[in-house]
């Protein structure tokens, strides 16, 4: 019988579903093998989802089945803390009609008339709210696409209550997907131009594994409190404002400005082959979509090159944004710094092979 990796090198057309499946039962033939070698081993490690508040940014990771999404951008990817210093100078694209929020605009660094007109095709109105506690939180709008959203929120409290968005946050944020999905996210708040009113505004920036365009999320909110600082800014305490919980239910749309281009590239990594088998691109993000031929270990991958150039000959910094990984099938999420044309996209490169584009 061939091999995957036999097929790969033939010139008659294979239906790309019969690699998947030739893919999926050789690598989860290979895992099984392993796996009773190193059961032992296996057995002493457990799976952990955790949640890390840090002063006013929720980070949650994403590997493996709770999948833990680490978020670090100029525009939206966080580590452990996130920058709130999101400024921008719009320029000329000032003159603009903004069917987007400016604060979600300079969230996203679209600052041409051309990246402003993209983020307007992506966007989504909601308007939908949650009263708790005498506290309200607004859902206002949405930027997404096939595996990301982006969510502008506003927390409004009583009149004389003061919120900083130095160091109010939600101890708890709970995502429910319609169709079940691996996902993580990032909820980090935006520079409020009036530090002493009872106003906030925040971004939920939120990615899954399976497609997301066209399902219906559930945002639950809890714990709002209030971080208290020494003159250091060091936190010695904590306030809570409001319990909640605040509860938002939204459909993503089903628009989607993300491009998919099959690859079935035998790629190499020290010395282990994978199989790359599709690329999406959004003008905000890059999706690898990968399978196991040998079993190589996930972290090797995670750490891999991916290289970006545009026609006029710049080179994009991408972050890693996000990573998951199953028995069989692995996949990598990258962020742009910038909303991009696709037709300005010249070439992309992986693990030093220039992919289909």
């Amino acid at each position: 019988m061939s091999s995957i990796k036999d097929l790969m090198h033939l010139d008659d057309v294979i239906a790309p579903c019969q690699l998947e499946e030739m893919a999926a039962l050789e690598s989860d033939f290979l895992f099984r093998k392993e796996n009773i070698q190193q059961l032992a081993i296996r057995n002493m490690h457990v799976l952990q989802k955790t949640q890390i508040p840090q002063s006013n940014t929720v980070h949650q990771a994403i590997d493996a089945p709770a999948k833990q999404t680490q978020k670090k951008r100029g525009r939206r990817f966080f580590t452990v803390l996130a920058s709130c210093a999101l400024v921008l100078s719009l320029g000329t694209a000032a003159i603009a009609t903004f069917s987007t929020d400016t604060r979600l605009l300079q969230a996203l660094h679209a600052d041409s008339q051309s990246q402003i007109a993209q983020l307007n095709a992506m966007n989504t109105q909601l308007h939908v709210t949650a009263h708790a506690d005498g506290y309200t939180v607004t859902l206002r709008e949405a930027i997404s696409d096939r595996h990301n959203t982006w969510m502008l929120l506003e927390v409004e409290g009583p009149e004389d209550t003061v919120l900083d968005e130095n160091l109010v946050l939600f101890d708890t944020v709970r995502v429910q997907m319609e169709k079940m999905s691996s996902h993580g996210y990032t909820i980090y708040t935006l520079p409020d131009e009036n530090q002493n009113d009872n106003r906030l505004t925040m971004i939920l920036d939120f990615s899954a594994r399976n497609q997301l365009a066209g399902q219906r999320l559930t945002l639950e909110f809890e714990h709002l409190i209030s971080n208290i600082v020494d003159a250091e800014q060091q936190i010695i305490g904590v306030n809570h404002l409001a319990d909640g919980p605040w509860k938002i239910e939204l459909h993503v749309p089903k628009k989607d400005s993300t491009v998919s281009m099959w690859q079935w590239k035998t790629l190499t990594i020290g010395e282990k082959d994978f199989l790359l088998t599709k690329i999406e691109v959004s003008p905000l993000s890059i999706t690898l979509n990968a399978t196991k031929i040998n079993h190589i270990a996930y972290l090797q991958l995670k750490n891999a090159a991916l290289h970006v150039w545009l026609k006029d000959g710049t080179e994009l910094e991408v972050e890693r944004s996000g990573s998951g990984s199953n028995h069989v099938q692995m996949q990598y999420q990258y962020t742009f710094p910038y909303p991009v044309q696709l037709d300005q996209i010249d070439r992309i490169v992986f693990c030093g092979q220039e992919l289909n584009w």
